[in-house]
Formats: C-alpha cells, structure tokens, sequence
C-alpha cells in the first residue's frame, strides 16, 4: 500500500528474553499453590478486556465434565476493566473453585514453570508475547487461530488451535490435554 517494492520489505518478529524462573519464587508458588495428585494447572495471562476471550474460557470450564473441573485449576495474570465481570460471571456460574485471579503478575516464568500449560482464547491478536514467553518456557499452548498466533503455533506440534468464540472447541482442547499427558508432553 506505500509502494515499496517487496524486495526492500523485512520482517522483524517478536521476541522475548529467555529468562530462567528464580528458584525461591517457584518454591514459595508451589507453597501457596499445592498441587493435589492428577490435578493439571494452566496459565492464562492478559488485560481483562473483550480482546483477550476470557468468557470462552469460562465458558470452556464450565461446558468440562465435572470430573475434568475437579483436576484443572486455571491462573488468570492480569487486570482491567472487565475484572469484576468476569469474577461475577465465575462465581455465578459456580466455577470459582478452578480458577485463581493473580493480578498484576510479574513473575511470568515462574508462574509457566509451575503450570502444565498455557492458554490464549483471544479474538484478534498481533504476535502475543505471552504464547512466546510460553513456547520459550517449554509449554504447549492452547490457542484461537488468530492472525500473529498462527505465526508460531503450529496445530499438533507446539499446541492446539481452536477457532476464537468457540468455547466448545476450547473445552475439548483442554480436555484432550488433560486426558493426554503424552500428547501435552510430546508438544
């Protein structure tokens, strides 16, 4: 659209620091967050805003057999303007146990290394730096098929992709995690 011809066109993609979890904060995450035999933690990071899809996933937990709910507890890094919506909608829904509000979080990695895996229900994204903070911390990925997530996320591989508002289909990725362990490992 600005006529530059494609030879003089480069992109330059996202990136982020490879920064290995403090040992101290993880011991004093899995203190205040044990983890109980067969259970599966996962992490979702992001403003609370429209964009990011946070209904889905609750939509997604609460759609669960209550069997799978019983096994997951899933950590919600952020803040914003939707926050106490989205508590409401939690608790109205009776999910308040499966799901953990951190706040402002700014211990990522530590965070990732505590988590089984990692999801991102957004409608649109650019290239999330949180889907590449998860792939460099090792963990398989849950994500909408979105413009920048396509980029590193390849279906099978590194993750699943999901259409985004299809809490159904998000549901079924968390489930095939939960009732895969190979297939999560092996991504």
């Amino acid at each position: 659209s600005y006529h530059v011809p494609p030879d003089r066109v480069v992109t330059v993609r996202n990136a982020v620091p490879s920064r290995q979890p403090d040992p101290q904060i993880v011991a004093q995450l899995r203190e205040r967050y044990p983890r109980r035999e067969q259970e599966w933690f996962a992490l979702c990071t992001g403003r609370f805003e429209e964009q990011k899809g946070h209904r889905y996933l609750i939509q997604a937990v609460g759609r669960l057999a209550q069997t799978d709910r019983e096994r997951l507890k899933i950590f919600l890094a952020g803040d914003g303007p939707l926050e106490a919506e989205l508590r409401e909608e939690i608790k109205r829904a009776n999910l308040s146990p499966y799901f953990i509000f951190l706040g402002y979080c700014p211990y990522i990695p530590e965070m990732l290394s505590l988590c089984d895996f990692f999801i991102l229900p957004s409608l649109w994204e650019g290239l999330p730096r949180s889907v590449l903070e998860a792939l460099n911390a090792g963990k398989a990925v849950i994500a909408t098929k979105v413009s920048g997530t396509v980029e590193v996320i390849r279906d099978n591989q590194n993750g699943l992709l999901i259409p985004p508002r299809d809490f159904a289909a998000l549901a079924q990725a968390i489930q095939k995690f939960i009732h895969r362990p190979e297939e999560l490992k092996r991504m």
